[in-house]
């Protein structure tokens, strides 16, 4: 926790020390051939977290479990679930999402919601998640496309800028 010598000093906040991180990322193995990689809250928004999952322990199942309830009747738990769609997109793996209120939803490696159970009502959903292998290009190289496009971007406008500059016709009056 950063800064936690400061923050424990705080009146309310509990002793933040003894805290460290883990070994990285690691699954819970069922039965030899599903990995399921745990994405806890808002941990589903982040996509190197899933890609790291993925690239280093073969995960083939993504699971969140999320606690929504603070969102309230709005349409915060979609928006979560709509963002939480690009990381089964990015990795090519079903992501389950469990909720207690939100939107419990199961997106396949499309990013299309096949089971979604309604906010606010309890319910269960039953269905076949795809368990799947291999390394979708966002797993494999990261965000390299997106650094390159971003570098490609900022060289062309920045050479049409220059280019801009010197072909401005500059007109003097003589007073």
């Amino acid at each position: 926790v950063p800064f936690s010598g400061v923050l424990a000093k705080l009146p309310g906040v509990p002793p933040l020390d003894g805290l460290t991180a883990g070994n990285g990322p690691s699954t819970l193995d069922l039965s030899g051939e599903i990995k399921i990689a745990s994405l806890i809250c808002y941990e589903d928004l982040m996509p190197q977290l899933s890609r790291r999952f993925v690239a280093e322990t073969n995960a083939n199942l993504l699971v969140n479990m999320t606690n929504d309830a603070w969102y309230g009747k709005t349409v915060a738990p979609w928006q979560h679930a709509w963002l939480a769609q690009w990381r089964a997109i990015e990795t090519r793996r079903t992501l389950v999402r469990v909720t207690n209120t939100g939107l419990t939803t199961v997106i396949n490696a499309k990013g299309e919601m096949i089971e979604t159970l309604p906010t606010f009502v309890p319910g269960l959903v039953t269905t076949e998640a795809a368990i799947l292998d291999g390394k979708s290009p966002y797993v494999r190289f990261g965000d390299w496309f997106a650094w390159g496009a971003s570098l490609a971007s900022i060289t062309i406008i920045s050479k049409k800028i220059k280019g801009t500059r010197k072909s401005i016709p500059m007109n003097r009056r003589t007073q």
